[in-house]
């Protein structure tokens, strides 16, 4: 499909100044709208992995 599926990937294209900006500007957007948390994770729990539909 050509889309990058990580950010390790999309530091490694030639269009990553493109990505990064982008990437700042949803980060920047999400903080603004205050649509999430940041939180701590609690001792004994695992972060949930990406699957596509998570």
């Amino acid at each position: 499909s050509g889309e990058l599926e990580s950010f390790d990937e999309a530091m490694q294209v030639e269009s990553t100044k493109e990505w990064e900006r982008g990437m700042n500007e949803e980060m920047e957007s999400l903080e603004k709208n205050q649509t999430w948390d940041l939180v701590k994770l609690l001792a004994g729990k695992r972060v949930l992995q990406k699957n596509g539909s998570t």
